[in-house]
């Protein structure tokens, strides 16, 4: 599951790893926290890079946190 945040921190993927327990472990961040807004390009290509690349997404504006132990 990908949750799209925009902040630095993942703080909301945080809270509901919390209350999902065990299964908030397959949990994966795409954050974004330049002040603008996602387009919905930025989530697919964050998305499929992320699937092509094993999770190592990074840029200077989007960032891909894949889930524990990935």
């Amino acid at each position: 599951m990908l949750v799209v945040e925009m902040n630095a921190s993942g703080q909301f993927r945080g809270l509901v790893q919390k209350e999902l327990g065990q299964y908030g472990e397959k949990l994966s961040s795409l954050l974004k926290y330049n002040g603008n807004p996602f387009e919905p390009g930025d989530i697919v290509e964050g998305f499929e890079e992320a699937l092509l690349n094993g999770g190592n997404v990074s840029g200077p504006e989007t960032t891909f946190v894949p889930a524990a132990g990935d």
